[in-house]
């Protein structure tokens, strides 16, 4: 019988919990995003009936900046911040450790992953390309680039728009068969959130167009395109926003002890979270 794991873009979730519940506190500590993470991860279980979870991390290093260096630039210089949004960056920061380093251990989860140079994204992509057996995954994210990973076993739950991005479903919205493909398209058009330029004037829609052979070829953007310079731009961004990066680890998935929720809950003051424990796997 195959397992559904839960794999959870752990940072992703934590950056959405900030800016919708940055100003919880108990006792004089930050548990905005806290409250929010943990939140989804029993809101989840629930609705897809599995206790078994993965939790990827991004590291502070990105060996993708080291081999293009404008890569997230912008992102980085906007870290200059007025005391009060350091303070409250400290906050955001320091609630991510914990969660990484005490609290999601404390429940029980034994599978909380980070690799330094890595982003959370790549460790994502390794543990769906590595399950064991005919497990299955649903990743946990509503970041459009792990559209890739999605295949007959693997899913993209968006928690914001609550959609579940299917193999059928990828195919009715975008035309294109392989999943795969989704990270050529992300190199032609770009990646505007991760500073990755795409080419001139071409969009997400122009790129699928091309995949599925349906712009003409007469066309002033096909040209810009299969340009040498529109080549160049393909060329170097497809490692940038193809999962995972070249020398991410193989993960192998380790079996979740049994879940204590209750002092940790108590200890952050968010007692009004009430888990189900009584998870059963769902017949194939």
């Amino acid at each position: 019988m195959s397992k559904t794991h839960l794999v959870f873009d752990a940072n992703n979730l934590c950056y959405r919990g900030f800016y919708a519940m940055g100003g919880l506190s108990y006792q004089g500590n930050a548990t905005g995003v806290l409250y929010s993470f943990l939140g989804t991860v029993i809101q989840l279980q629930g609705k897809f009936n599995t206790n078994r979870a993965v939790f990827c991390f991004d590291s502070k290093k990105s060996k993708r900046k080291v081999s293009t260096p404008t890569y997230k630039l912008k992102r980085t210089k906007d870290k200059i911040k007025t005391p009060e949004e350091q303070a409250r960056l400290w906050e955001l920061f320091s609630q991510i450790d914990g969660l990484r380093t005490r609290y999601l251990k404390q429940i029980g989860f034994r599978n909380i992953l980070r690799q330094t140079g890595y982003e959370a994204d790549d460790l994502v992509a390794s543990v769906c390309k590595n399950l064991p057996g005919a497990d299955r995954a649903i990743v946990i994210s509503n970041d459009s680039d792990l559209l890739q990973l999605i295949n007959s076993r693997v899913n993209v739950y968006d928690p914001q728009k609550q959609f579940l991005w299917t193999l059928k479903r990828f195919r009715e919205q975008f035309g294109i068969r392989n999943p795969e493909d989704w990270a050529i398209v992300k190199a032609i058009a770009g990646c505007s959130s991760d500073e990755v330029k795409g080419i001139r004037g071409i969009g997400e829609k122009t790129a699928v167009q091309v995949l599925n052979l349906k712009l003409p070829v007469s066309s002033k953007k096909y040209q810009r395109i299969v340009s040498k310079e529109g080549i160049e731009i393909r060329k170097r961004n497809l490692p940038l926003v193809r999962l995972p990066f070249e020398g991410t680890k193989a993960f192998r998935l380790k079996k979740d002890q049994e879940q204590h929720w209750s002092e940790v809950l108590k200890e952050l003051g968010i007692q009004t979270l009430s888990p189900d424990l009584e998870f059963r796997e769902k017949p194939k």
